[in-house]
C-alpha cells in the first residue's frame, strides 16, 4: 500500500512540474508550439521507456514455439 501511495506523490510532483515546465514554454515560443513540444518530447520519452521495459517480453514472445508446428521444428512464432 506504501507503494501506491508513494506512486500517487510522485505523479503528483511530475504533473506539477510538467505543467509549470509546458506554462513556461507556452509563455516564450507561444500555445501552438509549446504543444508540438510537448507531444514530440512525450511521445519519444515514452517510446524510449516501453522500448526498455518492454525487450524482455518482446524476446520472450520471438523465443516461444509456434503451437501449430510440431514440437521437433525449430520454427518460432511470429509476433500475434
Amino acid at each position: 500500500m506504501l507503494l501506491y501511495i508513494v506512486l500517487a506523490c510522485l505523479n503528483g510532483m511530475v504533473v506539477g512540474t510538467s505543467r509549470a515546465i509546458n506554462g513556461g514554454l507556452s509563455t516564450d515560443v507561444g500555445p501552438l508550439r509549446a504543444s508540438l513540444w510537448n507531444h514530440i518530447v512525450g511521445f519519444s520519452l515514452l517510446t524510449l521507456i516501453l522500448l526498455t521495459l518492454g525487450a524482455w517480453q518482446l524476446m520472450a514472445v520471438l523465443r516461444r514455439p509456434c503451437r501449430h508446428i510440431s514440437a521437433d521444428s525449430s520454427a518460432r512464432c511470429s509476433l500475434p
